[in-house]
């Protein structure tokens, strides 16, 4: 027989329970979701469209409306601007990034939008588009000479801008809109080249507690490469998954417009 006895080990078993339980409620008291006033928006540059469709099912999963900057547009395939009409009854926006992705000159302004923009909107109303509202420069710059000119034909320039400084995103005061009339805003790049993590992102997103304003991104392809110009789905999945946490919107650059209206 042997020289052991039975313990019973239920109220041990509570006791654990009941103080594992305590610490959530402590835990989800102090972790509290943040009420931001402002949103995002998030853009893609150049010709990707593959990659950009392929993530169809995670911009619908967390109710994210892109902006897609298309160049070389004489160049797509049926295929492609199928996939880009799909994208379009999603919700997402297509805007131009050049004809034939050139750089804007300083001199010539009157030629570039004969050769670079006009084209890119007769090709898009032509395959049954909505006529583009908003251009991304090539290489990120414009010049006041051009801004004045395409104000014909665009209502929202955005540019693009490198983290040179180094600082917290928050500082970068021209990558946020703040005004529904705005026609220029600068866009910092998220593509792994930019170097940029997850929680940089974030500092850049933690003013919008304080301000309606929509903080501007861009990036290129999507896809697992880690190469220069692509960024990681896991990155979005991330960035999204915060962002609803918090209620902070995804917005095309056409919607914040409205958005910066509303009371």
């Amino acid at each position: 027989m042997s020289n052991f006895g039975f313990i019973d080990e239920t109220p041990i078993a509570m006791k654990r329970f009941l103080l594992l339980y305590i610490l959530s409620v402590l835990i989800s008291c102090t972790y509290k979701k943040t009420n931001y006033q402002g949103a995002i928006a998030i853009t893609f540059d150049d010709h990707s469209i593959n990659d950009w469709y392929a993530q169809r099912f995670l911009f619908k999963k967390y109710a994210v409306h892109a902006t897609f900057y298309i160049s070389d547009i004489e160049r797509l395939s049926s295929k492609e601007i199928n996939q880009l009409r799909t994208l379009q009854m999603d919700g997402h926006q297509i805007g131009i990034h050049g004809f034939h992705h050139l750089q804007i000159p300083e001199k010539g302004v009157n030629r570039y939008i004969k050769n670079e923009i006009v084209p890119a909107i007769k090709i898009l109303e032509e395959n049954k588009f909505l006529i583009p509202t908003s251009f991304a420069p090539p290489f990120g710059l414009s010049n006041p000479s051009f801004d004045k000119k395409l104000n014909k034909y665009c209502t929202i320039i955005r540019e693009a801008r490198w983290n040179d400084q180094h600082q917290n995103l928050s500082e970068y005061d021209d990558i946020y809109l703040k005004d529904a009339h705005q026609f220029k805003v600068s866009s910092i790049g998220i593509d792994v080249n930019y170097d940029i993590d997850f929680y940089e992102i974030i500092e850049g997103i933690d003013r919008l507690q304080f301000k309606k304003e929509v903080l501007v991104l861009h990036a290129h392809k999507i896809n697992k490469s880690g190469t220069s110009y692509s960024i990681d789905p896991k990155l979005l999945r991330k960035l999204f998954k915060y962002c609803r946490y918090n209620k902070v919107e995804f917005l095309t650059m056409n919607e914040t417009r409205n958005f910066m209206t509303k009371n």
